[in-house]
C-alpha cells in the first residue's frame, strides 16, 4: 500500500500528458508580436565566371549581413448581436540594417520596403471568414494591396498545427511552404518539413523542440536551382490561452541559383526570435 501511495507522488493523477493545438484569434483581445531576425549570407559564383565581365566577377565572394526588427499588434473588438468581431493589424516597428562585407550596420528601412506604419482593418464573422476592409499608412501598389487581401485572409484561417495533438515524448510532423528566390525577380515556394517535438508541460506551458528540413532540386529555364536547408530551435505554447509565447529558430540555406553557364552559390545562416504577449478583454 505505502508502494503504491509513492507512485501516486512520483505521478500525479491529473499531470496533463497531452495537447491539442487550437492557434487563433479571440474577440476583445490584443496580440503583440515581437521578431528579431538576423540573417548572415555568403554568395560566391560557380561554373563558368568567363561568362561574367571581369569588374563583376571581382566582387565575388559577397557577404552580408540583415538584421531586422519588427513589432506587430493584432487588436479585435467585442463580438457583436451577428457573431461578428473587428480586426486591426498594426505594424508599428520593421526596422531594418544592412552590413556588407564587414562594413559598419547601417539602417536601410526608408529603403528597404519597410511596412511600418502599416494598419489593415477586417471582420471576423460567424462563419470563421474574415473579410478585408482596408489597408493605409504606407504606399501600396495595385499589386501589393492585392497580396495583404490574400495573405490576411490567410492568416485569421489558422495555423497548419491547428486540431492536431500530441504528447509528452511524442513528434508531430508538418510541411509548411518556403519561398526561395529563383533567378532576378522571381521566387519559388518550396515544402518545408517541420517536426515538433513535446518534451514536457510545465505550468500550462507546453515546450517544444523543432526541427526542420528542406530539399529540392528543379530544372528552370536558366538551369537547375537546388536547395538544401536544414533548421533547429525551440517553441513555447500557452495551452489554455491557445497561443504560441515564444519560438527560437536557426536555420542554415545552401542554394545554387542558375543562370545560364554559371551558379550563384547562397550560403545563409539565420536566427529568428519571436516573443508574443496577449492581453484578453483588452478593450
Amino acid at each position: 500500500m505505502r508502494s503504491l501511495w509513492l507512485l501516486f507522488i512520483a505521478f500525479p493523477l491529473f499531470a496533463q500528458e497531452q495537447i491539442t493545438f487550437n492557434l487563433g484569434y479571440q474577440a476583445n483581445s490584443v496580440m503583440t508580436i515581437d521578431t528579431k531576425t538576423i540573417v548572415d549570407v555568403e554568395m560566391s559564383l560557380e561554373g563558368d565566371k568567363n561568362a561574367l565581365p571581369r569588374n563583376v566577377r571581382d566582387h565575388f565572394p559577397v557577404k552580408m549581413i540583415n538584421k531586422s526588427l519588427k513589432v506587430q499588434t493584432v487588436a479585435t473588438g467585442t463580438t457583436d448581436s451577428n457573431g461578428q468581431y473587428s480586426i486591426e493589424s498594426y505594424i508599428s516597428k520593421d526596422q531594418r540594417f544592412f552590413s556588407l562585407n564587414g562594413a559598419d550596420m547601417v539602417e536601410t528601412t526608408a529603403d528597404s520596403g519597410s511596412m511600418e506604419g502599416l494598419r489593415i482593418t477586417g471582420s471576423h464573422h460567424a462563419n470563421g471568414d474574415v473579410i478585408f476592409l482596408s489597408a493605409d499608412g504606407v504606399d501600396l501598389t495595385e499589386e501589393l494591396k492585392n497580396s495583404l487581401v490574400s495573405s490576411f485572409a490567410q492568416l485569421y484561417k489558422g495555423n497548419a498545427l491547428n486540431h492536431h495533438s500530441v504528447k509528452v515524448g511524442e513528434s508531430l510532423s508538418l510541411k509548411a511552404p518556403l519561398v526561395v528566390p529563383a533567378g532576378v525577380g522571381k521566387t519559388l515556394s518550396i515544402d518545408m518539413n517541420i517536426t515538433y517535438t513535446l518534451n514536457s508541460i510545465d505550468n500550462g506551458i507546453a515546450k517544444f523542440t523543432v526541427a526542420q528540413q528542406a530539399e529540392m532540386k528543379k530544372d528552370l529555364e536558366a538551369g537547375t536551382l537546388i536547395v538544401v536547408g536544414t533548421g533547429e530551435g525551440t517553441m513555447q505554447y500557452d495551452v489554455e490561452k491557445s497561443y504560441i509565447t515564444a519560438s527560437n529558430t536557426n536555420m542554415l540555406m545552401d542554394m545554387l541559383i542558375p543562370n545560364g553557364n554559371f551558379y550563384i552559390r547562397s550560403q545563409s545562416a539565420s536566427t529568428t526570435v519571436l516573443k508574443t504577449s496577449y492581453e484578453f478583454n483588452a478593450l
